[in-house]
């Protein structure tokens, strides 16, 4: 994320502001004072320091608050953009075949139960709904094998689930699949 420049010059000038004005008023309301024993003595008129200091504190601050300002409202943009942006590309990576977005299908219990009786010798690792309704991704893994999943595209539209032998079907959820950014 971008910096906004203005804001940070305001906040290193309101700094500034706050310390310059903190150093000129010690100076003056330091003054010397001789004494006879003590030519270099030096006398602070706390009245003068305390009348001082508060309008460069003040000026200093109101810079510092319009930059805190200025930062609030460049990330409030920054935020916008991004949620647009994702939003956007949200938009344009969903299938043609999918008529209404707000209308997504999700796996039923009884969808889910008959993906446990298709793969009672596995274990399910995943269950995702594909963009097309009746269709699942299957992560799957051998129970008693080494630790390496792979995937199954099953049909739960059925009595039974059952997996999709037809290719051009597979490939389109698998680019689905891929393009949603589950496989890594």
């Amino acid at each position: 994320m971008k910096v906004n420049i203005i804001g940070v010059i305001l906040f290193i000038t309101g700094v500034v502001i706050i310390i310059v004005g903190l150093y000129s008023a010690y100076q003056s309301a330091n003054y010397e004072t001789p004494i006879a024993g003590d030519p270099y003595a030096t006398t602070m008129d706390w009245h003068m320091f305390f009348m001082m200091l508060p309008s460069s504190v003040a000026y200093g601050a109101a810079l510092i608050g319009i930059s805190e300002v200025i930062r609030l409202l460049h990330n409030q943009h920054n935020d916008k953009l991004i949620n647009s942006a994702e939003s956007v590309s949200a938009n344009t990576a969903q299938p043609a075949d999918v008529e209404d977005p707000a209308k997504v299908w999700t796996i039923s219990e009884t969808d889910e139960e008959k993906i446990y009786e298709l793969y009672s010798d596995k274990a399910i690792l995943e269950i995702i709904p594909s963009q097309k309704e009746g269709y699942c991704i299957i992560k799957l893994q051998d129970k008693d094998g080494p630790l390496n999943p792979y995937i199954k595209i099953v049909d739960v539209s059925g009595p039974d689930a059952e997996e999709v032998q037809d290719e051009p079907v597979r490939q389109e959820i698998m680019d689905w699949y891929k393009a949603e950014g589950y496989q890594k």
